[in-house]
């Protein structure tokens, strides 16, 4: 986003993409939780593919958002979207909340 240049968050979309499929094995960001988690010793932790994929398919559309309003030089929009996105994941990675998971639960509860 800081370079203004749309590669980035279309490489993004495309490992959020992979993910949305279920095809976790190509996904590159995937692989490194992955090693990660291994790396820490921590054990797979199961849960419900359906939310998650879900959430990857929302941030694949915010991602091609960003690369689209860089595309078109609109720097305040893919700051925007940035922040919505990079909000989202770290309430995921730092208090293991699910944003897409949450909304998720609404469409299916609806």
């Amino acid at each position: 986003v800081w370079t203004g240049r749309p590669w980035a968050p279309l490489l993004l979309a495309l490992d959020f993409a992979l993910r949305h499929r279920g095809w976790t094995r190509w996904s590159p960001i995937g692989r490194a939780g992955q090693g990660l988690r291994s790396l820490a010793g921590l054990p797979p932790a199961p849960v419900n593919a359906g939310p998650k994929r879900f959430a990857a398919l929302i941030g694949a559309l915010f991602s091609l958002g960003i690369a689209l309003a860089l595309g078109l030089h609109h720097p305040l929009a893919a700051q925007v979207l940035t922040g919505a996105l990079v909000l989202a994941a770290s309430l995921e990675a730092f208090l293991g909340f699910c944003v897409g998971c949450r909304i998720y639960g609404l469409f299916r509860a609806g």
